[in-house]
C-alpha cells in the first residue's frame, strides 16, 4: 500500500508550469497549463453550445488543442457555438468536420484563429471576426461551402494559405487595411467571389492566391504590392482587365495564365522580369501596355493569346524566352528593341520577319550607343599608348595648310614648267594609290602560352588581304631561334557587347584544303619571300620548305580586325605577322 500513496504525493506536488489533461468540467474536457485552462472535448447532446468561460475555478483561454477536435471529428449535432471572452486563441483543428455548424460567436478577446480551426464546416453560414484578432492560420475557414461573406478586420496581418480555399459561395470579401501578406492558396477556388480590392497594406500576394475564382471579374491591387506569385489569378476565368501597380517588381510564372476573359493588362513600371507563361492561354487579350522597366519575358509569356494583334516590347527589354509569342495567330505587329531586332532571333520567339518592327528612335539609341562604345575604346587606344599618337589642333592644321599653298603658289608662279596638270579624277585615283600601305609587318618574340595580337582595319570597301605568322622560314633570313609552329586567328571586332566574330582559324598554311597555288601566286605578287624553297630571292637562296607557318589569302569586308598569333605546340620563339593587301 505504501507505493500508491507515494504516487499521489507527487500528484500533489506538481510543479505550477505543469500541463495536466483529461480534466473534466461538466460536459467538457480541459487541459491546464500555468493555472490556465484549455477546452479539448465535449460529450454533450449537441445543438446551441457555449464554452464555459470558467472550469473548476480555472479561467478558459483558449479553446482547442490540435488532433481530435472538440467536437471529434465529423460532428453532425452541434449547430451554434459561443466562445467566452475570457477566450484568447481558438486552436487548430479546434472545430473542424462540424458539418452541422451554422453560426459562431467569437467574443473581442480572441487575438488568434489557428490553423483549419473552422475546417470544412460545410454548413457554417456567417462569421464575425472580432477586431481582436491579429492573425488567420492555414486552411482556417477551408470548404467552408456555405460561407457567403466575410469581413476581415483592420487588426488582422495576415491571412494563412488556403484559409479560404474552396468557399464556393463566398460572395465578398473586405480585407482589412492591416494585413500586409495573402498567403498561398487563400481564396482559391472561391468560385462565387465576384469582386476583391486589395488594400495598400499588402505587400505580396502569394502562389494561385485567387486561383480558380471563376467568377472574379475585378481585381483592385494595392501600391505596396511587390510581388504577385505563381498561379496568383490562374484560370480567373471572367477577369476581364487588370492593371499592375508601380510598386510590383515580378510577375511569377502562370500568374494570369488561361484568363480566358482578359482584354487588357497595363503592366507597372518597375516590373523587371515577367516569367514564363505568365498570360498563357489568355485568348481573349488584345491590348498590353509594358512598362520600361522590364528586362526579361520567359518562355511562353504570351503563347495562346488568340486575340492579341499587336505589342510593343519597351527598349529595356534584352531578353525574351521560347516560344513567348507561340501559337498567337491573330499577332501581326510585334515592336522589338534595336538590340533585340539585330540578332534575328525571330523563330525562337516563334515569330516571323513579317511579324517584327523596329521604331527608328531604338534604332537611333542602338547606333548612339555603338558609336559611344566605338569613341570610348578609340580614347583607351590614345590613353594606354599615346606616345603612338601625333596630336594636332584645328589651328595647327590650318596653319599649315595655308603655308603649304602659299609655298604651292610660289612654286608654280616661279617654275610653271617643271609641272605637270592632272584632272580631279586623276588626282583622286593618285591619292588613293598613295594611301594604299603594301604590307603591315612586325616581328616579335613570344615564349610558351603568350599570345602576339597586332590589328588593322579595312576602309572604303572589301579587300583581298594575305595575311602570314611565319616562324621556320625566318632561319633563312638569319634569325637564330624562329617560333617552330606558329598559328593564328584573326577576328573582326565587335561594338554590341558581343564577342569578337572569329573569321578564321590557320594553323599550317599548306593544310585543310588552303589554295596552295593561289597563296604563292599572291607571296609573289606582294613581294613577300615565299615560304617554299627558292634559289633566289633578290640575291639570296632560301632552302627551307616551310610548311608549319600559318597563311591565307581572304577577302575581308571593311571593319576593324586583330590577328591573335601564339604556338600551336607550345613552343617559343620569334614570329613575324604581316598583312599584305593584294590586288
Amino acid at each position: 500500500m505504501k507505493a500508491p500513496r507515494v504516487l499521489l504525493a507527487a500528484l500533489f506536488i506538481a510543479s505550477a508550469g505543469q500541463t495536466l489533461s483529461g480534466d473534466n468540467f461538466g460536459d467538457w474536457t480541459y487541459s491546464v497549463s500555468d493555472s490556465q485552462a484549455t477546452i479539448t472535448g465535449y460529450s454533450g447532446v449537441g445543438g446551441s453550445v457555449e464554452i464555459p468561460a470558467v472550469v473548476n475555478e480555472i479561467s478558459v483561454v483558449a479553446v482547442g488543442n490540435g488532433w481530435p477536435p472538440i467536437f471529434g471529428d465529423g460532428n453532425t449535432t452541434v449547430t451554434s457555438v459561443t466562445i467566452p471572452d475570457s477566450v484568447k486563441s481558438i486552436g487548430s483543428n479546434a472545430f473542424s468536420s462540424c458539418t452541422k455548424l451554422t453560426n459562431v460567436t467569437i467574443a473581442d478577446s480572441v487575438t488568434s484563429i489557428g490553423g483549419s480551426a473552422f475546417y470544412f464546416c460545410t454548413s457554417l453560414v456567417s462569421i464575425n471576426i472580432p477586431d481582436s484578432v491579429t492573425s488567420i492560420g492555414s486552411n482556417t475557414f477551408y470548404s467552408c461551402t456555405s460561407l457567403t461573406d466575410i469581413n476581415i478586420p483592420d487588426s488582422v496581418t495576415s491571412i494563412g494559405g488556403s484559409a479560404f480555399s474552396s468557399c464556393t459561395t463566398l460572395a465578398g470579401v473586405t480585407i482589412g487595411n492591416s494585413v500586409t501578406s495573402i498567403g498561398d492558396y487563400a481564396f482559391s477556388s472561391c468560385t462565387s467571389l465576384a469582386s476583391v480590392n486589395i488594400p495598400d497594406s499588402v505587400t505580396s500576394i502569394g502562389n494561385s492566391a485567387f486561383s480558380s475564382c471563376t467568377s472574379l471579374t475585378g481585381v483592385t491591387i494595392g501600391n505596396s504590392v511587390t510581388s504577385i506569385g505563381e498561379f496568383a489569378f490562374y484560370s480567373c476565368t471572367s477577369l476581364t482587365s487588370i492593371t499592375i501597380p508601380d510598386s510590383v517588381t515580378s510577375l511569377w510564372s502562370e500568374a494570369f495564365s488561361f484568363c480566358t476573359s482578359l482584354t487588357d493588362v497595363s503592366i507597372g513600371n518597375s516590373v523587371t522580369n515577367i516569367w514564363d507563361n505568365t498570360f498563357t492561354g489568355c485568348n481573349s487579350l488584345t491590348d498590353v501596355s509594358i512598362g520600361n522597366s522590364v528586362t526579361s519575358i520567359g518562355p511562353q509569356a504570351f503563347s495562346f493569346c488568340a486575340s492579341l494583334a499587336s505589342i510593343t516590347i519597351p527598349d529595356s527589354v534584352t531578353s525574351i524566352g521560347g516560344y513567348a509569342f507561340d501559337s498567337c495567330t491573330n499577332l501581326t505587329s510585334v515592336t522589338l528593341p534595336a538590340t533585340l531586332f539585330v540578332e534575328e532571333n525571330y523563330s525562337s520567339y516563334s515569330l516571323s520577319s513579317e511579324q517584327v518592327r523596329v521604331e527608328k528612335t531604338s534604332i537611333d539609341a542602338f547606333v548612339a550607343k555603338a558609336e559611344t562604345a566605338a569613341r570610348k575604346n578609340g580614347q583607351t587606344d590614345v590613353t594606354s599608348d599615346p606616345t603612338s599618337y601625333s596630336l594636332y589642333t584645328a589651328r595647327d592644321v590650318s596653319t599649315a595648310e595655308a603655308a603649304s599653298r602659299t609655298l604651292g603658289q610660289q612654286d608654280v608662279t616661279n617654275s610653271p614648267s617643271l609641272y605637270d596638270l592632272h584632272t580631279s579624277t586623276e588626282l583622286a585615283e593618285a591619292t588613293a594609290a598613295a594611301r594604299t600601305i603594301v604590307n603591315v609587318s612586325a616581328r616579335v618574340n613570344i615564349e610558351a602560352g603568350e599570345t602576339v595580337i597586332p590589328g588593322f582595319v579595312v576602309l572604303g570597301e572589301s579587300k583581298q588581304l594575305l595575311i602570314r605568322a611565319v616562324g621556320p622560314k625566318l632561319a633563312d633570313l638569319g634569325v637564330t631561334s624562329p617560333l617552330p609552329d606558329p598559328t593564328m586567328t584573326i577576328y573582326r571586332t565587335r561594338y554590341d557587347g558581343q564577342p569578337n566574330d572569329v573569321v578564321a582559324i590557320i594553323d599550317d598554311w599548306k593544310a585543310d584544303g588552303a589554295d596552295v597555288t593561289a597563296i604563292n601566286a599572291a607571296m609573289a605578287t606582294a613581294g613577300a619571300f615565299p615560304l617554299e624553297p627558292f634559289a633566289d630571292f633578290q640575291g639570296n637562296p632560301l632552302p627551307t620548305d616551310d610548311t608549319k607557318s600559318a597563311a591565307t589569302l581572304i577577302e575581308l569586308s571593311v571593319g576593324v580586325y586583330t590577328v591573335a598569333v601564339t604556338s600551336a605546340d607550345g613552343g617559343e620563339g620569334d614570329v613575324l605577322v604581316e598583312a599584305y593587301e593584294v590586288y
